[in-house]
C-alpha cells in the first residue's frame, strides 16, 4: 500500500470537510427610498433571519424583558416593568424611523432551522435545564410566557414559518477615552432561554458585526461620526455570553473591566478593520 497516497487522500478529505462546514457569510439586504432614507434591513445566515424593528414589535420586547430567566443575566438581574419596556421599544423604534441604522434587530430561527428545532425537542422538556429556578409544577401558561413551551413555539411557527428568539442592539457607546476608544458602537443582546448554548447567539452577533462593517463602509454616522470599533460587556459569571463575544473575535484583558448596573463586567472590544468590510 502506498501510504503517501493514503495520507494525501486523507488530507484532501479533511480540507474539503473543513471548507464545507465553514459558515457562509450572511446575506444582507439594505433597502433605501429615492432620498436615501433607510426602508428596511434584513439579514439571512445559515440558521437565522434578522430584521430591523417595526411597529407592532412591542410584544417581542415584553417577551424577553419580562422573562426572569433571561433577565437574570442582563442589566441588574431583574425583570423590567411594563412602562420601561414600552419606553425601550418606543426609543428603538424612533431611532429606526429617524433613519438611524443603529437600533434593535429582531432575531428568528429561519424556516428550516425552526423545523429542526421543533423536531429535535419534540420529546424534550425545554424547562428541564432551569429546574433550580422553576417550581416542580409550573403551569403551561407560565412556561409559555417564559419562552419554554414547545406548544407556543409550534403555534408561532405554524403562523409565521419562523420562531422569535431575541434581539441584538447596536447603539452609541459610552465615552471610554481611558481605554483609547473614541468612535464606537455598543453591542448587546438578549435571547430566550430555550435557544441558549446552541450557537445561535454567536451567529446572531456575527451577523450584526458584518452589518456594522457595511455601516462603516457606507459612512453611516452615529451622532455625526463613523464607527470604527464595537464594544460589548458581559458578566464574568456568564461564560456563555463571554464565549459568544470571544468566538466573534472580541478581545478582553483583566484590566478592561467596568462597573455597570451594580456589577463588575468585562469590557470587550472589536475593531472594524479596513480589510474586513462586508458586502450588501
Amino acid at each position: 500500500m502506498n501510504w503517501y497516497k493514503v495520507l494525501k487522500i486523507v488530507i484532501v478529505c479533511c480540507l474539503v470537510s473543513f471548507h464545507s462546514t465553514r459558515a457562509a457569510p450572511p446575506e444582507i439586504d439594505i433597502k433605501t427610498d429615492p432620498t436615501g432614507k433607510l426602508v428596511s434591513i434584513k439579514v439571512k445566515s445559515d440558521n437565522l433571519f434578522m430584521r430591523n424593528i417595526i411597529e407592532g414589535d412591542y410584544k417581542h420586547y415584553r417577551q424577553i424583558f419580562s422573562n426572569p430567566i433571561t433577565m437574570a443575566q442582563y442589566m441588574d438581574g431583574s425583570i423590567r416593568p411594563d412602562d420601561e419596556i414600552k419606553e425601550r421599544y418606543e426609543k428603538y423604534l424612533s431611532w429606526w424611523q429617524s433613519g438611524r441604522p443603529f437600533t434593535s434587530y429582531l432575531v428568528y430561527l429561519d424556516e428550516n432551522e425552526a423545523k429542526t428545532f421543533l423536531q429535535n425537542n419534540e420529546q424534550k422538556d425545554l424547562s428541564s435545564p432551569f429546574t433550580k429556578i422553576l417550581s416542580a409544577e409550573q403551569p403551561q401558561a407560565e412556561l409559555k410566557s417564559l419562552g419554554l413551551s414547545l406548544e407556543s413555539f409550534t403555534e408561532e411557527f405554524e403562523a409565521s414559518r419562523k420562531i422569535f428568539m431575541g434581539h441584538v442592539l447596536l447603539e452609541e457607546g459610552e465615552d471610554r477615552l481611558g481605554e483609547g476608544i473614541e468612535t464606537d458602537a455598543e453591542l448587546s443582546y438578549v435571547f430566550l432561554p430555550a435557544f441558549w448554548s446552541k450557537g445561535y447567539g454567536t451567529e446572531a452577533v456575527k451577523n450584526i458585526i458584518e452589518l456594522a462593517k457595511i455601516f462603516h463602509q457606507r459612512d453611516f454616522l452615529l451622532d455625526s461620526h463613523p464607527i470604527d470599533t464595537l464594544i460589548a460587556t458581559a458578566l464574568p459569571e456568564n461564560p456563555g455570553s463571554c464565549k459568544v463575544l470571544e468566538k466573534n473575535r472580541f478581545t478582553f484583558t483583566p484590566q478592561m473591566e467596568e462597573e455597570k448596573y451594580g456589577a463588575l463586567r468585562r469590557l470587550y472590544i472589536r475593531p472594524l478593520s479596513e480589510g474586513e468590510h462586508g458586502a450588501a
